[in-house]
């Protein structure tokens, strides 16, 4: 049974700005989940970094808190020469990087304006650092190979194409003692593993499994029967995993030992048995199994009381045709093409008060031998106020896609007006660089609705400080006075979204804050500022709702309330005291 997972990367970022860096790294986290990304502001504080962790790659730019950037890639390149040095640098910086390049960085990826320049960075680093394990192993490999060439020892190591029916290219140590071959015939190719060793009848399954293991890039363990040189038979576990040349499939590399087959088979069956079962009786939804003719032949806990209707039989004898025709007609698709159906809506028939919905997902049954055996059915009930949770977020998703599209227009007509008069490029130039935020304003904001919320505990006036600078805020000043340790515990990209949408908002307008100040509230934290957003009618009173339905505000702070709510927070508006505006969020 195949085995294993994708081994995690851990990065060290250094730059001289530890807000540009704290926001860069978790980017870089998010555009990749295997990376764990640690930041550091001083050279000596990451080369200190590299001698007390386990780190598989650097990411540098030209300027650092203590020293040079080439004499931070120089010092990398004397102390830690197996470690990958990716280069993060300024449009411009040609003779730096050139020189780095030559010091020992291994590549280079340009700042640009968006948050593409993370996804192609934390794409360079994944390359560079799988291209120096694979080294690493090849490497490791051979001197294990040469250590354990003995053939008295029970154990064959090899090396082999991907293919079934191909001799070893590389085979190393007892395969006299296991099957009674040499090694030189496994090489040579008169006699082939997996055609003349492995048991006739085990050579499908064995290389079904390996296939499996190899698409997905996990490790591979089977058991098997073999066929010796003298025409007995040994029982054999094989491990092992891919090899690749960047994303192709370059070979495989394993082991092979004996062992007692009816101990293996059992402690495997009983181990998948107690699993299937364990999933079975502890999931409170609707899991089923049913074979190739639509039969059920399994059911979790939560279908129990029904078993004995249920196993057996097809949809078609259960239920009535206006009820059994998209099932049987979905469980159809699924077996004869293999492709799986996810979160199918569809009303539950028989509710008509309670107007409840499901979600089902059918995926194919797969056999040993890789063929398809039926389908596995998961089907989950939910409630309307489920259902118009999800309205409403796709509601504001379009609210706010449409008052962006507003935004740029506006911006647009801006580049028109100022590119009439020379004098104005620069002052284009600037509305380019806001139209480019506000396109990444909208990314972020379907990127928060689609994926959950990493808290961590975060200092709250670095990210202030961060958000601060993403945005065009006059001569407004900024403070934080916490009473205490300025620590919230939330995902630090939305939070740094989420005060960059309230300065935005705050800093703009006829009557834009001079002052913003964070400080502590009863439940989380508060914004205070000078600016006197808009009354709700003539109560003089402040609104959120008033606010989100006024077309100027409505950008902001849709975002912003979409953030709140994905950490479980509420955005309340008041006066603060000096008349100006106060948001608590929490």
């Amino acid at each position: 049974m195949a085995s294993g997972g994708t081994q995690p990367i851990q990065v060290l970022h250094v730059d001289a700005d530890m807000g540009f860096s704290s926001l860069a790294s978790a980017l870089i986290e998010r555009k990749n989940e295997q990376m764990v990304v640690f930041s550091e502001q001083f050279g000596e504080a990451g080369l200190d970094r590299l001698e007390s962790d386990d780190i598989d790659c650097v990411v540098s730019g030209s300027e650092l808190a203590d020293m040079d950037g080439l004499a931070f890639v120089e010092a990398v390149a004397e102390r830690f020469p197996a470690v990958p040095h990716v280069l993060f640098a300024e449009p411009g910086e040609d003779d730096f990087i050139e020189a780095a390049m030559a010091a020992g960085a291994s590549d280079c990826v340009r700042k640009e304006q968006g948050s593409d320049q993370y996804t192609v960075l934390a794409a360079r680093i994944e390359s560079a650092v799988q291209s120096r394990r694979i080294e690493s192993a090849l490497t490791e490999q051979e001197e294990v190979l040469g250590a354990l060439d003995d053939d008295d020892l029970p154990l064959l190591l090899y090396h082999a194409a991907a293919s079934p029916a191909t001799p070893m290219q590389t085979a190393t140590g007892g395969a006299r003692k296991l099957v009674g071959y040499d090694t030189d015939q496994l090489e040579t190719g008169s006699i082939v593993w997996g055609r003349d060793v492995v048991h006739q009848e085990d050579q499908r399954p064995r290389w079904s499994a390996i296939k499996m293991a190899l698409e997905d890039d996990e490790q591979f363990d089977v058991t098997y029967r073999a066929r010796t040189a003298d025409g007995g038979q040994q029982w054999l576990r094989e491990c092992g995993r891919g090899e690749y040349d960047g994303d192709d499939l370059a070979g495989v590399v394993g082991f092979v030992t004996a062992v007692t087959a009816p101990e293996t088979w059992e402690r495997k069956f009983e181990r998948e048995r107690n699993m299937l079962e364990s999933l079975l009786n502890s999931l409170p939804e609707a899991l089923y199994f049913k074979d190739t003719e639509g039969r059920h032949v399994r059911t979790s806990r939560v279908l129990h009381d029904l078993r004995e209707e249920l196993i057996g039989k097809t949809d078609r004898e259960l239920y009535e045709p206006e009820l059994h025709d998209d099932t049987l007609s979905d469980d159809a698709a699924v077996i004869d093409t293999g492709t799986p159906i996810i979160d199918k809506e569809e009303p539950v028939p028989g509710s008509p008060e309670e107007n409840l919905w499901t979600t089902t997902t059918k995926v194919p049954w797969y056999g040993t031998d890789g063929d398809i055996r039926g389908l596995i059915g998961f089907s989950k009930t939910f409630s309307p106020k489920g259902r118009d949770q999800i309205e409403r977020n796709s509601r504001r998703l379009n609210d706010v896609e449409a008052i962006l599209g507003d935004r740029i227009e506006a911006e647009l007509a801006t580049i028109e007006d100022e590119l009439a008069d020379v004098e104005g490029v620069e002052a284009a130039t600037d509305a380019l660089a806001r139209l480019d935020g506000i396109v990444d304003d909208l990314r972020s904001l379907i990127e928060q609705e689609e994926s959950d919320v990493e808290p961590e505990a975060i200092d709250i006036e670095e990210v202030a400080q961060a958000a601060w600078e993403f945005v065009e805020t006059g001569d407004a000043t900024l403070a934080v006075t916490f009473d205490d340790e300025p620590s919230i515990t939330a995902d630090w990209v939305r939070v740094h979204h989420l005060l960059e949408n309230l300065f935005r908002e705050l800093c703009q307008g006829a009557d834009a804050a001079r002052s913003v100040t964070i400080t502590d509230a009863p439940t989380g934290f508060a914004v205070e500022s000078t600016a006197t957003l808009a009354a709700d009618g003539a109560s003089g009173d402040l609104c959120f709702d008033a606010l989100l339905a006024d077309g100027e505000a409505n950008t902001a702070l849709n975002i912003a309330q979409g953030i709140a709510e994905k950490h479980g927070w509420t955005i309340d508006v008041s006066r603060a005291e000096d008349g100006g505006t106060r948001f608590e969020i929490g």
